[in-house]
Order: C-alpha cells, then sequence, then structure tokens
C-alpha cells in the first residue's frame, strides 16, 4: 500500500532535513522568539551586519536635546536658546535684522534756552535755569540707557553747582526729582569781592533709565537747574554770553540706547 500520510508517530527525532521542507512552509508562529525575522522584534546582540540598508528614523519633533562637541553645519530653521550666542569672530554677513539683540539709538532730544538767569539767592537746589525750555523723553523700558550732556557758561561770586531735573509735566509739579546735580560747592570761592568764577560748565551723565528714577513707557520732562551755597557780593549768573559766542545760553542734550 503506497504511504501518502506520514503520522509523527513514525518519524524519529532529528530526521526531517531542511530539504524536506515546501518553501515558505515555515512561519513566524513555528520559530523561536530568539531567531531574528524580518516581521519581528529582536535584540542583536554580538552580530555582525554585513552591508546592511539602514533606513532614515522618524524621529519627529525632540522636545530637548543636548548636543556635546556636535560638527556641522546647522540647517536653515534651527533657532533660539542661549547656546546659539558664541559666534567667534563674525566677519561677514548682515547685522541689521530687527530681532537682532544690541544696543542702538532709539531717541535723540534736546533743549537750549538762550537766556541767562541770574540769581543772588542763597542755600538753593534748585533754580530754574531753563526757563520755559525743557526736553522730552520716554523710556520704552527701565533697562534703556540714557545718556544726557549739558554746557553752559558761568560766572559766580561764590560757590555755585548744577543738576538736572525731571517731571512728568511740563510745569514740573508732579513727580519732581532730581536725576543728577554735581552741588552746591561745584564751582568758585570766596577769596575776594569780585566775580570769583567764570567759565564754561559741562558733562555728560550716562545711567539706566531705573536709576534716574523713571518708568517704562512715562513720557519724562527734563531741564537744568542751578544750585548755590553763599555769595560775597554780586550774583550768580548761568548761561553767561561770551564775545563771539555760538548757542550761547543753556544747552541739554539725552540719547536713549534701548538693547531690545
Amino acid at each position: 500500500m503506497a504511504l501518502d500520510k506520514v503520522t509523527t508517530g513514525v518519524i524519529a527525532d532529528n530526521a526531517i532535513d531542511s530539504d524536506q521542507y515546501v518553501d515558505g512552509s515555515v512561519d513566524a508562529v513555528h520559530v523561536a522568539s530568539d531567531v531574528a525575522t524580518v516581521a519581528g522584534t529582536q535584540t542583536l546582540t554580538n552580530k555582525t551586519l554585513t552591508a546592511p540598508t539602514l533606513t532614515t528614523p522618524a524621529l519627529g519633533t525632540p522636545s530637548a536635546v543636548v548636543l556635546t562637541s556636535a560638527s556641522g553645519v546647522l540647517p536653515v530653521g534651527v533657532t533660539g536658546g542661549s547656546g546659539l550666542t558664541a559666534l567667534g569672530t563674525v566677519t561677514a554677513g548682515n547685522l541689521s535684522h530687527a530681532d537682532i539683540v544690541m544696543p542702538r539709538l532709539k531717541q535723540y532730544t534736546w533743549m537750549y534756552d538762550s537766556a541767562s538767569t541770574t540769581s543772588s539767592v542763597e542755600n538753593q537746589d534748585a533754580i530754574n535755569i531753563s526757563h520755559s525750555e525743557y526736553l522730552i523723553v520716554t523710556p520704552e523700558h527701565t533697562g534703556d540707557i540714557l545718556t544726557f550732556g549739558f554746557s553752559f557758561a558761568q560766572v559766580s561770586n561764590g560757590y555755585v553747582g548744577c543738576g538736572i531735573q525731571r517731571a512728568t509735566d511740563t510745569g514740573f509739579t508732579a513727580n519732581v526729582a532730581t536725576i543728577w546735580a554735581d552741588g552746591r560747592h561745584a564751582w568758585g570761592n570766596l577769596t575776594s569781592a569780585e566775580l570769583d568764577y567764570q567759565g564754561t560748565q559741562g558733562a555728560t551723565i550716562t545711567a539706566f533709565a531705573s536709576e534716574y528714577g523713571m518708568a517704562a513707557d512715562t513720557t519724562y520732562y527734563c531741564r537744568m537747574i542751578g544750585m548755590t551755597h553763599s555769595v560775597d557780593t554780586g550774583d550768580y549768573i548761568w548761561g553767561n554770553s561770551a564775545t563771539n559766542g555760538v548757542r550761547q545760553g543753556v544747552n541739554l542734550t539725552c540719547q536713549r540706547w534701548s538693547v531690545v
């Protein structure tokens, strides 16, 4: 009788060679779990892959990545972070984009009073030597950098000084403060009844808006003031005219710089 079926009982252990398998007849279900298959997921340890074909992984957008000793060129679209500040020496490029953080002049303003101011009153800290003149400055941020500059001719028969006053109204009655002053004894001496001191005064003062007591987005009016201590005979004069002088009187300027 011809045998068309073979039962497991007549097959000895380890007696069937792979030659007897039908091609493709062994599926993943009948393969041991530690055997690598195309569809399966296994961990390969101490294996050598000869000329494997690697596909690009779909990483998506990582939420956080720390690069150490990375090299190469960053592609277009890489943005942000304090870690992208080490540019070294930039020899070419355009640094004019509005997003670049760098100090830049945001406002320039000035006042000029052509008239002089005369006083004989002693021990004063805020004599208006600007008359009706003032400059206007509006800090955008408390970190704005403000540079004030002033100049005027001075004649005195005693100790005098000057300062810069600011307020939030043109009448200088609201939020009034002296933001800089050199003091009552800045110039002059009492050695005789003659005019002891003559000369041109000038200086620049730089500080953050916060150091001047200025708030962001607030408009301030600034002017020059005079200070006195004692007088022998005669007067204190600020903004005195000189022969052939140009733009005589009291000058006050302000430059506002911002890094944002």
